[in-house]
């Protein structure tokens, strides 16, 4: 039943109506599902023209066994390695392949990009330390493993056997040259890591394999890679954010700060406007302290002058004993001013006495009373001495005596 009368007739399920393809190596053939081979890897698929929908390859008769078969250029020990991994017989548990293998697959693997194989490779044959150093160097270099190359460089120059002819022809007499240059550099003076100095001498080595680094990336290795640059860019705008915050707070600070300046620099000049007016007021009292001290002192002197100059002489007058018991107050005379100008003087002040000879007194006695009592006010002083019958009075700018 051919598949024309098929189709006509059946529909093909989605998931387990596989296609097939067929690859010719060395002239054998090798017929194997093509999803995983398309799942695997897309340059591969597209450069083979797996990539476009057909339907399943038609069955081959025996008479023409190469209709349609993709011709690869590998070798069948090789390929039927790689087709190990990639079609494994058994289902549950690792891969398990022969070093020669693993090798052969990585080698597959990286020339046709089947990414996720190509790191299963390199995983497997990582443990194989006892690889010789020009091996993994080759290794490295052939395959861009950038561990396999610095290892095996590294053994180069820290092992004690020299470098010899046929290392040199292995690995390159420009090489050979270079590591005996790090090796004597590095053994002279270790400050300077050996890995820092290898990646310096064979600088173009290692930047070949990291340009390469990016094709050889496995679906996961893109999705993390997303899951970076996704990180990253959220970090770089959560920072710029920060930035800006930081620079607009800034801002606010320094207008903050400068409003506060200005409002302190107000306050100091009222403040010193205050106390110059304070100052000057001060000055306008002081000066007049003094102004009004200067007076009081022209006025006491002139005072005290003047009180020495009319100071009267004052005769008291001899009352007998007998008639003290019943002597009464003398009312006072009635005062007599003295017009006189300013600072001047009336008439002298006359006593009144008693006459000693006489031959009877009445029974009222003058009795005689001599004061002294300067007295002094706001506007000026007075003061006087005086009998009962001859008070006196003094003020400033006139004076007056009774």
């Amino acid at each position: 039943m051919t598949q024309s009368t098929l189709s006509s007739q059946c529909a093909f399920d989605e998931d387990y109506y596989w296609d097939f393809v067929t690859f010719s190596v060395e002239d054998l053939l090798f017929r194997v599902p093509k999803y995983r081979i398309m799942s695997d890897s897309e340059t591969f698929a597209r450069e083979h023209g797996l990539d476009q929908d057909n339907a399943s390859e038609q069955e081959y008769s025996s008479d023409d066994p190469l209709l349609n078969a993709i011709k690869l250029d590998a070798s069948v020990v090789d390929f039927r390695a790689f087709l190990k991994a990639l079609y494994p017989k058994f289902v549950q548990g690792e891969v398990s392949l022969s070093t020669d293998e693993w090798l052969s697959v990585l080698k597959l693997s990286s020339k046709w990009f089947f990414n996720g194989f190509r790191k299963m490779a390199i995983e497997k044959l990582a443990p194989l330390a006892g690889m010789d150093p020009m091996e993994k160097v080759r290794l490295g270099k052939e395959y861009s493993v950038e561990a396999w190359l610095l290892s095996g460089y590294r053994e180069l120059v820290e092992r004690d056997a020299v470098i010899s002819v046929e290392d040199a022809r292995k690995v390159g007499l420009e090489n050979a040259i270079e590591l005996f240059g790090v090796r004597e550099e590095w053994r002279a003076n270790k400050a300077i890591t050996l890995e820092t100095r290898l990646k310096s001498a064979f600088f173009s080595h290692f930047e070949t394999i990291t340009a390469a680094q990016p094709s050889y990336m496995t679906a996961e290795d893109k999705e993390e890679e997303a899951k970076m640059k996704e990180r990253a860019e959220k970090e770089a705008k959560a920072a710029k954010e920060l930035k800006e915050k930081e620079a607009k707070d800034a801002a606010g600070r320094e207008e903050r700060e400068a409003r506060e300046a200005a409002e302190r620099q107000e306050r100091e000049a009222r403040a010193a406007a205050e106390r110059e007016a304070k100052s000057r007021r001060l000055e306008e009292i002081s000066k007049e302290v003094v102004e009004l001290s200067t007076e009081l002192k022209v006025d006491h002197a002139v005072t005290l002058a003047i009180g020495a100059a009319a100071k009267p002489s004052v005769q008291k007058a001899v009352v007998p004993p007998v008639l003290l018991s019943t002597a009464s107050p003398v009312p006072e005379a009635p005062a007599r001013p003295l017009a006189a100008p300013a600072f001047g003087f009336g008439a002298a002040a006359q006593p009144s006495t008693s006459s000693a000879n006489a031959g009877s007194l009445s029974s009222t006695s003058m009795a005689t009373t001599n004061t002294a009592a300067p007295t002094h006010s706001g506007t000026g002083f007075s003061f006087g001495k005086a009998n009962a019958t001859t008070p006196s009075a003094f003020s400033k700018g006139s004076f007056s005596f009774k």
